[in-house]
């Protein structure tokens, strides 16, 4: 099992996704506001960008203990070349593939 590349997975899928209220309305019942704001998206509207410095830390940080499990295990370099392409262009979409590639280069070496 490559860990490394269940880290990679992992931060794929959680950047990919925008960050949705965890309930339908930040209201209480019954709603104070006749007109709640429109579902879609984030609500109140996010003010950080949405790969923070904190996730790019909290990413460097599991990818290296990953790394270090692997190698423990005999896993060494087992990460795919796609998910990582796909992690980047996706990073690059989202403003911040220079600090997920150094993250990258930094973790895995």
């Amino acid at each position: 099992m490559c860990v490394v590349s269940n880290v990679i997975d992992r931060y794929y899928d959680y950047w990919r996704v925008p960050n949705l209220p965890t309930t339908p309305y930040p209201y209480t019942w019954p709603w104070e506001d006749k007109n709640p704001p429109n579902r879609v998206g984030t609500w109140p509207p996010r003010t950080e960008p949405r790969i923070t410095e904190k996730d790019i830390k909290e990413f460097k940080e599991l990818l290296e203990k990953a790394r270090k499990w692997d190698e423990e295990h005999n896993e060494p370099d087992c990460e795919s070349d796609d998910k990582i392409n796909a992690l980047l262009d996706l990073a690059d979409e989202l403003g911040v593939k220079e600090k997920v590639e150094s993250a990258l280069r930094e973790a895995l070496g």
